[in-house]
């Protein structure tokens, strides 16, 4: 059974646990004493630089903003639905958000801490949330995973030696042979389990689940029951087709290991105060072999191409290169 703990706003959190918390609160970072590290985070100083990670995190930036979109809009409120949790939605009667009426509305929405929509994008998103609560069900190992006991957006809370760390968990669910995570995502893209596959490690997903499991662990303790981590991904648009992608442990493991060295570099920037952007030193780029090889292919296949590969770069009299021989031919 997990255990739930209490959390008063403004009052630090000292022990790890799991906490409702609301999001203004925990994209603030307003939550423990020193500034927490979370999966974003992590994965800025992994694949960006930890100048990226200060940039974008609001304990350190003051001047962090989150971005708003209306495409990040309608992903918020299909979250929102689907987990019944959230800010609260807005469902604005206008076609477009083109007219000073319609953005005036928009942005008093916003700023009372709510997710503005569009009638036709709330009606939409409703259609959608109900497909994914239906289609979850085709999943056997899943089935069941929004009946009562499921457990959602709760925030872990842990320690790493002297750093905290924050993870918002979308979906826990305990089933009789292990307890899943599963974190919902909507795309405006496809969300066959191939493309989601490969996203897994383009935008660092695999990073994201591996912390998400590590803090759980943490928190349940050593009789902690193994873990599954689950991405589940609904398309937004035409049928609402939605997939599940399960990393296996060879992912995580190595994932994991990200996490460890995300976790030393902001342990060390935090120490030291600094945050390095770039190496500072001139990158030289060198010709793939690939690259080459396919410009060499079209030389070869495209006619239109032929010789062109001197037309700019004819040999100096002392130059001992031959000329291409169809340039030649062709004078």
């Amino acid at each position: 059974m997990i255990q739930l703990s209490k959390h008063e706003p403004g009052v630090p959190i000292t022990a790890p646990g799991l906490y409702a918390i609301d999001d203004a609160d925990y994209h603030a970072d307003a939550l423990c004493e020193t500034p927490s590290l979370s999966s974003t985070i992590a994965r800025l100083l992994l694949d960006a630089s930890p100048k990226h990670a200060w940039a974008a995190h609001p304990r350190l930036n003051p001047d962090t903003e989150e971005e708003k979109a209306s495409t990040l809009d309608v992903g918020s409120a299909m979250h929102a639905m689907l987990l019944g949790h959230g800010r609260d939605i807005v469902a604005l009667d206008f076609p477009k958000w083109s007219t000073n009426a319609s953005k005036e509305a928009r942005d008093s929405a916003r700023e009372a801490g709510k997710i503005p929509l569009l009638k036709k994008d709330f009606e939409a998103a409703q259609r959608l949330v109900a497909i994914a609560r239906v289609e979850v069900d085709r999943f056997p190992e899943l089935a069941g995973l929004f009946d009562a006991g499921a457990i959602f957006e709760q925030t872990a809370i842990w320690r790493e030696g002297v750093l905290w760390c924050r993870a918002k968990l979308d979906i826990l669910r305990v089933f009789p042979e292990f307890i899943a995570i599963v974190d919902f995502k909507s795309t405006d893209r496809s969300a066959a389990p191939d493309v989601i596959g490969r996203q897994v490690f383009n935008m660092g997903y695999d990073v994201q689940l591996a912390f998400y499991r590590r803090g759980l662990r943490r928190v349940l303790g050593p009789r902690c029951p193994p873990i599954r981590c689950f991405l589940m991904s609904q398309e937004r648009a035409g049928p609402g087709a939605l997939s599940i992608v399960e990393p296996d442990e060879a992912v995580l493991t190595l994932a994991d290991k990200k996490v460890s060295a995300a976790l030393k570099l902001w342990q060390t920037c935090l120490e030291r105060d600094e945050w390095p952007s770039y190496p500072p030193f001139i990158a030289s780029v060198s010709l793939p072999p690939w690259v080459e090889n396919r410009w060499l292919e079209r030389e070869v296949n495209d006619d239109a191409l032929a010789g062109a590969g001197w037309a700019f770069a004819m040999p100096l009299p002392d130059d001992d290169r031959s000329a291409d021989p169809r340039l030649l031919a062709a004078g």
